[in-house]
């Protein structure tokens, strides 16, 4: 009975719980939920005794673990080390591991009262199978188990500290191991096994389980590890032993149920498969070529049919497999061939694969069947279609859309046209009739399907009436309508231009749009346009239109006032009237960022062990230092080998953080030490990036962050080679090589250069076989390459393609005495007709540091020995307007026709045909000056042995223009606030032809902002050289892939067995019925909050923590602090000119008064010509006073707090300085001074400042009764 009632009662505050978890989607004022409910779990467990008492709180324990899992957000809170579980929900991840594992280190203290509680009692409170929960006799095995899950959990330690938790964790195992017998020992033997096999990827879990089987511990558990040792023997191919195993497993636990799981690993082994690989189309009188890839099967029947009738069937049944019994049976057809195919013996049980011949056949159409003894069930028969033809039809032309238009009739042995031959279609569109359709191929083979289904799939069955030759031919619909299909010429392209990229509501957006065309082949602007300028929301709802109309430069400017009240986001502003044109910018509420924090450029190398000061600063943008604050850093590593090795897996998982504190100095600048520890648990080459994120508070609450990264590495550096491909015998073959560090510097360090001549294959081959080559041949080679001379004998003759016939080079290359730089232009020299391979490596770890490639080089006038079925060497490079491109396309094929398809990126296609000379064609290309063309795309087809392969390469195109120049005549990066200023920028064509820069006339947009805004959203004049506005390249690539089917005698699955601890979770409890859920009182806490009042006398107020721009003057006497004036342009936006226009000297002058505000400012130039020819430039300028100050100010105040107000004095000049300063409190509604009422009786105060220097300044006040908003005045 009392042990019903400790059941009930932990079940019955499980179901509370889960009703309090369910409540947090609703709002709790209170935030006291889960704190009374804590207290209530400690009360109703006060009363409780014994093993009652020991069970209670055990699983009480378990609250924060299940609490960190389920509930915990993740957010970046402060690190408190709290130990109170009613403040869980304030607790970091650091809080939830101390306080884990103190209760794991106090109920280890229980253990003798744990062994004595049994599971299986109180197994009404753990989740679990009943087998499973057999297995877990105490709280003591579920506990320690618990315990091992938490040491695992990389959410809590680092790797390293899980590497530390190892010992531990098989301690724990050991104690599991020895405190239980039978089963239950056998199973945690097994877990600590798999644990190990986790640590040490080359530990012998075979030979460990083989240990384990011998030893005389009863258990019919040992069949589950004899299981596992057949898996073991299956994965090295060793279907021998593993059978052994099972039969050993049958003769020693015959009545284990989990024998199931061993017949159904025997009966995968044993099961008979068989699969055919096939060309689907080919050719007549030849022997066919077949790949059997079989196992446990010994022979098979081969069963080939002629289709004569029934075409509609036939093409539904080669669209779906699966509904091949409706479709296939209804074909019409004539058994004409019944072949028995005997397979080479093998080893039982392996796989393997042989290459098989169907005598030749007629052209015609075909089905085939295949089964086998070994296959004795009713569906392990399979089918296929073939065709067998002469003939392969290729695309001819297609349009802009995609749709091919017309297609080419050509000869599959050596791709000639087939020219004035006719064709019959038989045309199947989904759930219609078969169409008969006729057509006739012109002199060349080109032919068009006469059909007006132009616009969905269709299929096609193509019969030549004359030889009997049949293809398949699926062709897709358009992919576009017509009315989609973009017209290129004459298209108006608008560019937006805003002063900067973010705003508050109710601030003005300024912006410039610039219109351009292209027109007979030139980009100028477009003069006298009308056009409607929108601004829309968040929500892309309209706000505002205005029209305008575009000047002699194609231009117009204007400005909208973005509206209070409205969803902030991101708005934008768009061209309306059809044009695809829109420039975004964000509308928020932020505050204006007064400081940054930067750190030093990170050189050199970096070793594991050593340690790094880095170097940062914290300063305003106007450039005065944080002097004495308190930088917080925190330093992640991640592993990212991935990104140097291709082998090693992308981990993303971050190490726990590393946290710390350092104090900037007088001038602003902190140190961080920095120690790279390596990753013990890792093994081979190690690349890790340490991230040192930074972050400052300063005296005004204002947080800034910065971060670095910092690449560490075992090895000290990488090769970096650039790609060759192909070369030529007439030119060095030069390679440009890098030695780089793993932060991505260079470095120099010697390398090993070996460069290999490779053998040459003495045959053409295919490659439509290449990935299903013999390992067990039934004929010769000699037989082979005579039934099949284009394919792959086997393996070794694939390899024999990368083996070395002799090295050319090899030798040590050190940049220190060889070229004199890191980045060198290796020069290999001239080098020989062939293929080759280079290496370049550490001689000392040719493992971790190499970079290798291969290589072929040809002869421009002939082929040599090269057995080669297509290559085309792409020029590697971009061309000018007007220049030719050399294209070089190699063939072994005898008298090889090669179909070229010239493609101009806009829908354009001309398509060639061109025999090979000497096995070698020089195709030249000429590149088109119109503008519209920014590159070219050939492609290269070549048809011979039933194989098309093809071929594409892209011709870049070059700008020849030349971009604008500007350049600052007279300017200054440093002010005054409220300084006048008169700056000049001189705008030139920068030609290369022309002895001196050309001065020309141009329409300039120059704007200055607050650079401190970047850190929201950055602003810049991106100018487009000119707009494509359709870009389309088809492919004219046809596949003729290798088919397959596959038989196989069906395994009925069996679920592997594994063990589920159980499992008690305070989240796996029943919402109680009819429970409601009351919440604590809305509110808001009596402080009062200091209000802010706007007008632009004021010159310092706290309102709801957001501060204004302040600043203090230095006076002589104390009657001259009240008349120093108050800064008051504190705009974001210093000038937004549009529309300035150059002299005759190519030169623009303009005025402004700085803003008041201490800052940096951005200054963006960006200046066209009527011919859109553009430039851009960007400066920093600061805004900074040779002497201010910095408040100190709380963000709110309450009637009675007593408080010392401070500002900080800066001089940023190398001279002494002194003086007085002043506090008034004022009232913010009459402006009255209350300074008496805050008991500042004597608010002036001298200082004196050495150069360079700074100091601060304190009052003493107290806030009385019945004052709501002030105004704080610093002068």
């Amino acid at each position: 009975m009392m042990e019903a009632n400790v059941v009930q009662l932990i079940i019955s505050l499980r179901n509370e719980f889960a009703g309090i978890h369910y409540a947090r989607y609703f709002e709790d004022n209170e935030n006291n939920r889960i704190s009374h409910f804590l207290q209530k779990v400690h009360d109703s467990g006060e009363s409780l005794q014994g093993e009652e008492k020991t069970l209670y709180e055990i699983l009480v324990s378990t609250f924060a673990l299940d609490y960190f899992n389920a509930s915990f957000s993740g957010e970046d809170l402060t690190n408190i080390n709290s130990q109170d579980l009613s403040q869980i929900e304030t607790w970091t991840v650091l809080d939830f591991k101390n306080y884990i594992s103190e209760s794991f280190k106090k109920n280890d203290l229980r253990k003798e009262s744990l062994k004595k509680i049994s599971i299986e009692k109180y197994s009404l409170l753990f989740r679990g199978y009943e087998e499973d929960i057999a297995y877990y006799r105490t709280l003591q095995d579920w506990h320690l188990m618990r315990k091992i899950n938490f040491l695992l959990d990389g959410g809590f330690f680092t790797k390293n500290e899980l590497k530390e938790n190892e010992n531990k964790i098989l301690a724990i195992y050991d104690v599991l191991i020895n405190e239980n017998e039978g089963n239950s020992k056998l199973y945690f033997m097994r877990e600590k096994l798999l644990y190990l096999c986790s640590l040490d990827k080359e530990l012998n879990k075979l030979q460990q389980l083989q240990t384990i089987l011998k030893s005389d511990i009863d258990g019919d558990y040992k069949v589950l590890m004899m299981r596992d040792i057949m898996t073991i023997y299956r994965n090295d191919d060793k279907s021998r032993e593993a059978l052994e195993i099972a039969d050993q497993a049958k003769k020693q636990f015959p009545n284990s149920p989990f024998l199931k799981e061993i017949q159904y690993k025997e009966d995968l082994m044993t099961c008979p498969e068989l699969g055919l690989n096939f060309e689907k189309q080919i050719q007549s009188n030849k022997p066919i070529h077949i790949v059997a890839e079989y196992r446990n099967t010994s022979d098979f029947i081969l069963n080939i049919y002629e289709v004569k009738g029934g075409f509609k069937s036939f093409i539904k049944y080669t669209e779906d497999y699966r509904s091949e019994e409706k479709f296939y049976h209804e074909i019409e057809k004539i058994l004409i061939r019944k072949e028995h195919y005997t397979l080479p013996h093998c080893e039982i049980y392996e796989e393997m694969k042989t290459s098989l011949e169907i005598k030749p056949l007629p052209p015609g159409l075909y089905v085939a069947e295949f089964s086998s003894k070994d296959l004795a069930e009713s569906d392990s028969v399979k089918n296929y279609f073939f065709t067998v033809s002469d003939y392969k039809i290729i695309y001819h032309h297609k349009d802009a859309n995609d749709f091919p238009e017309s297609f080419r009739l050509v000869n599959s042995e050596n791709g000639t046209p087939i020219p004035n031959e006719e064709i019959v279609f038989f045309e199947y569109l989904r759930d219609q009739d078969l169409v008969k359709l006729n057509a006739k191929t012109d002199d060349l083979g080109v032919f068009k399907i006469p059909s007006d289904a132009n616009n969905s799939y269709r299929k096609y069955l193509v019969h030549h009436p004359k030889t009997n030759d049949f293809q398949i031919l699926d062709v897709w619909g358009r992919k576009f309508s017509e009315e989609q299909t973009r017209d290129i010429l004459n298209k108006t392209i608008p560019q937006i231009f805003t002063d900067r990229a973010i705003y508050r509501p109710g601030q003005t957006v300024y912006f410039k749009v610039i219109n351009t065309k292209i027109e007979s082949e030139k980009e100028s602007v477009v003069v006298g346009l009308k056009q409607k300028i929108a601004l829309t929301d968040g929500n892309e709802e309209g706000i505002s239109t205005q029209e305008f109309t575009t000047n002699e430069f194609g231009s117009y400017h204007g400005s909208f006032v973005l509206p209070k009240g409205k969803l902030n986001g991101t708005f934008a502003l768009m061209i309306e009237d059809g044009a695809d044109c829109f420039h975004t910018f964000l509308v928020e509420e932020y505050k204006r960022p007064k400081f940054e924090i930067t750190f030093e450029p990170v050189k050199g190398e970096y070793q594991y062990g050593q340690t790094l000061e880095l170097k940062g600063r914290a300063t305003s943008f106007s450039g005065v230092p944080l002097r004495n604050i308190v930088v917080n850093y925190e330093i992640t590593e991640n592993d990212i080998r991935w990104k140097f090795f291709s082998h090693y897996s992308n981990d993303y998982n971050h190490e726990n953080s590393i946290l710390g504190n350092a104090e900037t100095d007088e001038n602003g600048e902190f140190t961080i030490s920095v120690t790279f520890e390596e990753n013990t648990y890792l093994k081979d080459v190690q690349v890790d990036c340490f991230k040192i994120e930074a972050s400052v508070t300063d005296i005004n609450g204002e947080t800034q962050s910065a971060s670095v990264e910092i690449n560490v590495a075992s090895v000290p550096y990488y090769i970096k080679a650039e790609e060759i491909k192909d070369a030529f015998t007439d030119e060095n073959v030069k390679i440009k090589v890098e030695t780089k560090n793993y932060n991505n510097q260079d470095v120099e360090k010697p390398y090993h250069v070996k460069l290999s001549k490779l053998k040459s294959p003495d045959r053409i081959f295919r490659k439509m076989f290449e990935d299903k080559i013999q390992n067990l041949s039934q004929f010769s080679k000699e037989e082979f390459i005579a039934k099949f001379p284009h394919d792959y004998f086997d393996e070794d003759e694939y390899e024999e393609e990368v083996q070395i016939e002799k090295v050319i080079l090899d030798k040590i290359y050190d940049p220190k005495t060889d070229n004199q730089q890191p980045i060198a232009n290796l020069d290999l020299g001239k080098l020989d007709v062939g293929r080759y391979e280079l290496e370049l490596y550490d001689s000392q770890n040719k493992e971790l540091i190499e970079t290798s490639q291969y290589f072929n080089v040809w002869d421009k006038n002939s082929l040599k020995e090269e057995k080669v079925f297509l290559n085309v060497v792409d020029p590697k490079k971009g061309f000018l307007r007007g220049e030719k491109a050399n294209i070089y396309v190699y063939s072994a094929i005898p008298d090889a026709l090669v179909y070229i398809f010239l493609q101009d990126c806009l829908g354009n296609t001309i398509a060639e045909i061109k025999q090979l000379k000497n096995g070698i064609l020089d195709y030249i290309v000429e590149i088109p000056k119109n503008k519209n063309i920014s590159e070219i795309n050939v492609q290269f087809q070549i048809i011979a042995y039933n194989e098309v392969q093809h071929s594409e390469i892209t011709l870049k195109i070059k700008e020849n223009e030349n971009p604008l120049t500007i350049e600052t005549i007279v300017f200054r990066d440093k002010i005054e606030p409220g300084s006048k200023e008169k700056w000049t920028v001189k705008i030139t064509e920068n030609n290369k032809k022309a002895s001196t820069a050309l001065s020309l006339t141009a329409e300039v947009l120059t704007t200055m902002y607050d650079r401190s805004l970047d850190q929201f959203s950055i602003n810049t004049f991106e100018w487009k050289r000119y707009y494509v506005p359709y870009y389309a390249v088809m492919s004219y690539k046809v596949k003729y892939n290798l088919s397959a089917r596959f038989a196989s005698k069906e395994v009925p699955y069996i679920r592997s067995f594994s063990i589920e601890p159980p499992c008690f979770n305070w989240y796996d409890g029943d919402i109680p019925e009819g429970l409601t859920f009351v919440g604590g009182a809305c509110g808001y806490s009596g402080d009062a909050v200091l209000n802010e009042l706007e007008g632009p006398k004021l010159h310092y107020k706290i309102a709801k923590g957001d501060e204004k721009e302040r600043g203090i003057s230095v006076g002589e006497t104390h009657s001259d602090l009240p008349q120093v004036p108050v800064r008051q342009n504190l705009n974001e936006t210093a000038f937004f000119y549009p529309d300035l226009r150059t002299d005759s000297e190519g030169n623009v002058s303009f005025e402004f008064t700085s803003p008041e505000a201490l800052t940096k400012w951005k200054l963006m130039f960006l200046a066209h010509t009527k011919d859109a020819k553009a430039g851009t430039l960007e400066k920093e300028v600061i805004t900074q006073k040779e002497f201010s100050v910095t408040p100190n100010y709380p963000r709110f105040l309450r009637e009675g707090d007593e408080l010392n107000l401070q500002s900080k004095l800066s001089n940023l000049t190398n001279k002494k300085l002194n003086g007085s300063a002043s506090l008034q409190i004022l009232d913010a509604f009459t402006n009255e001074d209350i300074s008496s009422q805050f008991g500042l009786n004597s608010s002036i105060q001298n200082f004196d400042l050495n150069e360079n220097g700074n100091s601060a300044l304190t009052w003493k006040i107290k806030v009385p009764n019945n004052v709501s908003s002030i105004i704080l005045k610093v002068v």
